[in-house]
């Protein structure tokens, strides 16, 4: 029962994502303020989305936030792999820049901490997550999970 709430809740916290990020989207684009505030909420439900994922693709519950040390590194090889696989081929399909394990590792290690991050914002008045990263990142998982 508690893997199919942990994927029910991904999705729940994924649609919100999706809403909000689009919402924000158009707020840019038209210029309507109270859409471009939708922005935090969208990264928050992003990261969480990204922990929910991960903690449903375990073999084993765990608790935890950190992407990297607290999750990521627990998943049978197999989907580790397909995860990063998913990332890094989003990564290359969409960017210049070459990406390769390595690279991954690092943005993971980097922004295991993202769901914190934004959720907090305001205790540093800054956002160090790469948002680029967060968003190849939900994308690969939505592909692997939801599609």
């Amino acid at each position: 029962m508690e893997a199919w709430a942990l994927y029910q809740n991904a999705v729940m916290f994924d649609r919100a994502y999706n809403l909000l990020q689009s919402q924000y989207r158009l707020g840019l684009k038209n210029g309507i303020p109270n859409y471009v505030q939708l922005v935090m909420p969208a990264f928050v439900n992003g990261a969480f989305t990204c922990e929910l994922c991960l903690k449903y693709l375990l073999p084993t519950t765990r608790r935890g936030h950190k992407l990297y040390s607290d999750l990521f590194i627990y998943l049978d090889p197999f989907i580790a792999n397909r995860v990063e696989t998913g990332v890094i081929q989003i990564v290359r399909n969409t960017e210049t820049k070459v990406y390769g394990h390595m690279e991954f590792v690092s943005d993971m290690k980097k922004h295991e901490q993202v769901f914190e991050s934004f959720r907090y914002w305001h205790e540093d008045g800054s956002v160090a997550p790469d948002t680029v990263f967060q968003f190849d990142f939900i994308y690969a998982l939505e592909c692997m999970l939801f599609a």
